[in-house]
């Protein structure tokens, strides 16, 4: 499975790939093993953004994880079904760059 997620908004504008691998394996009558693992991918939120100075724009990259899930479910009846499941995620920091605006450049005086 290939995830292509778009998120933008007026601050901030971003996509992410997200490869992930899913099964599901009867173990017996009504009963299943299943479990994912993958990339996750989520967009900085714009308050992360946010700079006291309006000419100062800092731009940050999406956050992203190594997500894996193995679970057991049991259908109980056709319409109810018993699930555990158990998760991790490995999450990678945000890298940030900052950008001044040519109108708040340092000027030198002579």
């Amino acid at each position: 499975m290939l995830i292509y997620d778009e998120y933008g908004d007026q601050e901030l504008s971003t996509f992410g790939f997200d490869p992930r691998v899913a099964f599901r394996a009867r173990l017996v009558e009504d009963s299943y093993l299943k479990g994912a693992t993958g990339i996750f991918t989520q967009p900085p939120q714009t308050f992360e953004s946010y700079h006291p100075n309006p000419d100062v724009r800092t731009e940050l990259d999406n956050e992203r994880a190594w997500s894996t899930t193995l679970g057991y479910e049991h259908q109980l009846t056709d319409a109810i079904s018993l699930e555990v499941e158990a998760s991790t995620s490995a999450w990678t920091t945000s890298s940030s760059r900052t950008r001044t605006s040519p109108t708040c450049a340092p000027t030198s005086s002579t």
